[in-house]
């Protein structure tokens, strides 16, 4: 053999090797992620998930609506001072003096004399009358 076929053969024997531990290193790396993705979807997985879910979903609730009432106990505290013209800066904030409130009383609505209609009898889509099958 020639020196340039000598040093051809641990080359390729490098490079036969680096391509194996390559090959077997990603399907070892594959079957482990194909693992975790599946055991991500085992039904108890889904249900802890599921449930953690539900629970932040019903917290983030809880506190949104907490918010929502400090808010609005803030704004109507806002607005009684603004009326009873306690602070100034409330009622610059509505534009104008408050008006003094006065009492406006309801008047009832008329009394319904109709008497109510009896009640129809079941019929049925071909015009017949339904009855009650045991």
């Amino acid at each position: 053999m020639t020196r340039g076929a000598m040093s051809m053969i641990p080359k390729r024997a490098f490079w036969a090797g680096t391509g194996y531990a390559a090959g077997a290193a990603t399907s070892i790396w594959a079957v482990r992620k194909v693992k975790r993705v599946a055991a991500r979807y085992t039904p108890s997985a889904v249900v802890l998930r599921a449930r953690d879910g539900a629970i932040d979903t019903g917290r983030r609730f809880r506190d949104a609506l907490a918010e929502g009432r400090d808010a609005a106990r803030r704004r109507e505290a806002e607005l009684r001072a603004a009326l009873d013209g306690s602070d100034a800066a409330g009622a610059a904030a509505l534009g104008a003096a408050p008006a003094p409130l006065r009492l406006v009383e309801a008047t009832p609505a008329p009394a319904r004399l109709e008497a109510p209609a009896p009640p129809a009898a079941a019929v049925g889509a071909r015009g017949g009358r339904l009855r009650r099958v045991r």
